[in-house]
């Protein structure tokens, strides 16, 4: 089951989803969450785009984002 763990504004969010889009030269990543919310997350750690290049569209992924921000 997918789901999204709620946190405070101020602290990170665990997100996990489907992978509809992955482009890990560029950093970016869309998932399709549980309540079939889309969202699209962008990162520049080159540690986190070399993670993003082990996904694939379709994958089940989970994530760490702080401000529309991929940081883990």
């Amino acid at each position: 089951m997918l789901k999204q763990q709620e946190s405070p504004p101020d602290q990170a969010r665990v997100l996990t989803g489907k992978v509809l889009s992955v482009d890990a030269k560029m950093g970016r990543l869309t998932l399709k969450l549980t309540d079939n919310k889309e969202i699209n997350l962008i990162t520049d750690s080159k540690s986190t785009k070399a993670a993003l290049e082990k996904l694939k569209v379709g994958d089940t992924a989970r994530v760490f984002e702080k401000g529309g921000k991929l940081i883990a």
